[in-house]
């Protein structure tokens, strides 16, 4: 009985430059076009990985004649080989797009029947091998992510959005005994939506309500007249006290609009 196992596995990760073209450019300073300005991408991905492996195992069996008869014993052969292949990518197209991308594939060295005790049967086997076997399994998730930018329009700043794809994929030979049954294959997807909105930068924009998010401003009492330097008009006074009290009355219905808005963005 024999038992063989190796494998390789590469991994590269690293940080890529991000190219951002119209960072510099003056015309787009201005907020109206932070979305063009921030435009960026990055050129390669930031992380690949790829791993295989194989498992094979070889055994015979002879059993001993001890019936005294003279008649060929068989040799019993127990065998597998199999190979898995694993691959890993992610790419961050921009800073707001990510993407990963994991995929496994299994499958099985065919043998000739029997020892494997010739160069055709060895010949066999490694040209299998080289072809990567006869797959059993195939099996990919994929997932992408987007930070929708509605921070870079003002109208919209006050929006948070995140939206997600998600997709995997199956496949599953079918038994070596029942190939007429056929293989399956099974797939999905789903899709994700998440949004905050922060109403006090919303609020901000009126510039009412954003006097009001910064503290209720209390009325101020009445004015007094000032001390008459010379006659006094009767009529004249009367007026400018109905003035104040009007001013006064303004005032207390603006303390109540602030209470009232305040009450409302609660």
């Amino acid at each position: 009985m024999r038992d063989y196992r190796a494998g390789i596995v590469y991994g590269y990760s690293t940080t890529p430059k991000i190219i951002q073209p119209f960072k510099n450019v003056k015309l787009f300073n201005k907020k109206a076009f932070a979305l063009i300005k921030d435009f960026n991408f990055y050129p390669y991905p930031n992380k690949y990985a790829f791993l295989t492996s194989i498992d094979r195992h070889y055994s015979e069996e002879l059993d001993r004649n001890t019936t005294g008869l003279d008649f060929p014993m068989q040799t019993f052969y127990d065998k597998h080989f199999n190979m898995v292949r694993s691959y890993d990518l992610k790419y961050d197209l921009t800073k707001s797009i990510k993407m990963d991308f994991h995929a496994d594939n299994n499958s099985r060295i065919l043998e000739p029947y029997g020892a494997i005790d010739t160069k055709a049967k060895k010949d066999t086997i490694t040209e299998n091998i080289l072809h990567g076997g006869l797959n059993t399994m195939y099996a990919q998730h994929a997932k992408i992510d987007y930070a929708i930018p509605f921070s870079k329009i003002p109208i919209t700043d006050w929006i948070t959005a995140n939206a997600g794809y998600t997709t995997n994929y199956n496949w599953t030979r079918a038994l070596f005994s029942a190939d007429s049954l056929g293989n399956s294959i099974t797939n999905g997807n789903q899709k994700t939506l998440n949004a905050q909105a922060n109403l006090t930068t919303l609020y901000n924009k009126v510039s009412f309500l954003k006097k009001v998010n910064k503290g209720i401003q209390k009325t101020p009492p009445p004015k007094k007249a000032p001390k008459p330097t010379g006659p006094v008009d009767a009529n004249s006074a009367w007026w400018d006290n109905v003035d104040d009290a009007t001013k006064a009355k303004k005032k207390k219905d603006y303390l109540f609009a602030q209470y009232l808005a305040r009450t409302l963005m609660m």
